[in-house]
């Protein structure tokens, strides 16, 4: 397949730790996307890798073939071994030419006889993409906010991802996180107030504080993302499991939190299937200085950056900006996940899973106990033949207003596409070969397992290692 690539030019220096205020709009990649079906999750009737492997409740439909003496066939209702010769016909027949006589019924002999059988109930399967997505996540974005004796600074990627995470939550009914900013600069929905630019701020100061501003930008430290989440969730009165997790491609990792890219990636699709978006810590400079078409012939194409998420430049561990992952879809046997990258109209944006070296960061958050207010926008459904389309799914913003809306008005949910697809099983019937010896043959799948069990000096061998066991065996000569 054919690829197209081209070279971005970075709308700033990126400094380490910092973040990223906002990028060119031409810069963006298309976020058009399809799907594709993987994975069965409901099936009726008796199916083994999508074929049926015994009859179906209800007839079956059979396709005999007969096969004769002479090389010629004909399609028979069913395979009758009575119509196999007997031996005595078979050694007339042999000895026609010469005997002169010919049997009562000519020789055109029945040499076999094969069915293909079909269920005549139709089987429905329910197949569901690997591709997951979060609808209504909260789309907030960077303001100005003085950072001491720096004057104006962006208030910081950090406090801005993590109150898109803690208001995902507040949808869900937990409430009490933003029982203290019910009014304020931002709104939605509709005779809701929410000040989520106080809470920003609140995480700026009192939670994710200890970080440094610099080139017009504050930048939040790594481990105190962690702690400040955590504080922050258990000051609202609530418990909650909040994870850091380092990962990276071909290093060294020593401890449990630091993982391979492999790893990662499982995190941030389980965390997705279970409703919960995470937030990413990376190296937005480099990895958006490229851009890529992955394309598998039954997906829209999708234009995604492709540069490496981590490289440990200029020092290990250093990241310069916090996303939050939205979404996750394979696409051309490779791995995209969709980022609100907190600069207005920046949502939903594709990367390539390109994890290099330390440290590319995961942080997670799951609540303990279950919502106790109100679900201004419960998990409550999913969407067929969507992904991705800002009018089906209706996110949590309002592109022609301003200032634009914080939460999702209408709807959330965890999106898969479903795919149906409907069939008659299939099987193999009747099958023998005549044998004017026996009468007829069954015809076999061949068996290499091995049956019963063996003991000696070298049991609890592995017998597998170059295929199955040779047996010796006394076989009759021809």
């Amino acid at each position: 397949m054919k690829r197209t690539k081209q070279t971005l030019q970075p709308s700033a220096l990126l400094i380490a730790a910092l973040c990223v205020i906002a990028m060119p709009a031409a810069a963006r990649p298309s976020t058009s996307t399809g799907r594709q079906s993987t994975g069965t999750i409901a099936s009726t009737g008796t199916v083994a890798g999508g074929i049926a492997t015994t009859p179906m409740n209800g007839d079956e439909v059979c396709t005999c073939i007969a096969t004769y003496s002479d090389g010629s066939s004909d399609e028979v209702s069913e395979c009758a071994r009575s119509e196999c010769p007997d031996l005595e016909t078979y050694n007339a027949c042999r000895d026609a030419g010469s005997t002169g006589v010919m049997p009562i019924g000519g020789c055109r002999l029945l040499d076999a006889c094969a069915c293909e059988c079909r269920s005549t109930e139709l089987v429905v399967q329910e197949y569901v993409d690997e591709d997951i997505f979060l609808a209504g996540v909260p789309n907030l974005w960077q303001f100005d906010y003085a950072c001491g004796a720096f004057g104006a600074n962006a208030v910081g990627c950090g406090p801005v991802a993590a109150t898109t995470v803690m208001y995902w939550w507040a949808q869900q009914g937990y409430d009490g996180l933003v029982t203290g900013f019910m009014s304020g600069r931002g709104t939605s929905p509709v005779e809701r107030e929410h000040d989520w630019q106080g809470m920003v701020e609140t995480f700026r100061d009192d939670y994710l504080d200890g970080g440094f501003c610099v080139a017009g930008q504050y930048a939040t430290l790594q481990g105190t993302m962690r702690n400040g989440i955590d504080d922050f969730i258990a000051d609202a009165g609530y418990a909650a499991s909040v994870d850091h997790y380092k990962v990276c491609d071909g290093c060294n990792r020593n401890a449990a939190d630091e993982l391979a890219a492999d790893d990662g990636l499982d995190v941030v699709i389980s965390e997705l299937a279970q409703g919960r978006p995470v937030i990413m810590g990376f190296n937005v400079g480099p990895a958006t200085a490229t851009t890529d078409t992955f394309d598998d012939y039954e997906s829209d194409p999708v234009v995604a950056y492709d540069g490496e998420l981590s490289n440990g430049a200029p020092a290990t561990g250093i990241i310069s900006h916090y996303a939050v992952i939205t979404g996750y879809q394979r696409i051309d046997s490779q791995d995209i996940v969709y980022l609100n990258l907190g600069w207005q109209q920046w949502e939903d944006v594709p990367f390539l899973w390109n994890v290099a070296g330390k440290w590319l960061h995961l942080y997670t958050v799951d609540m303990h106990e279950g919502a106790s207010g109100d679900e201004f926008c419960s998990i409550d459904r999913g969407i067929d033949d969507t992904f991705l389309d800002d009018d089906d799914l209706d996110l949590s913003f309002d592109s022609n207003t301003v200032p634009r809306t914080v939460l999702a008005g209408a709807m959330c949910g965890i999106l898969r596409e479903e795919h149906v697809s409907e069939y008659y099983p299939q099987w193999n019937g009747a099958q023998f070969e005549c044998d004017p010896y026996g009468g007829f043959a069954d015809i076999e799948p061949l068996d290499t397992s091995m049956g019963g069990s063996t003991s000696g000096t070298h049991s609890g061998g592995s017998l597998h290692n170059g295929g199955p066991a040779i047996l010796d065996e006394q076989l009759p000569l021809p």
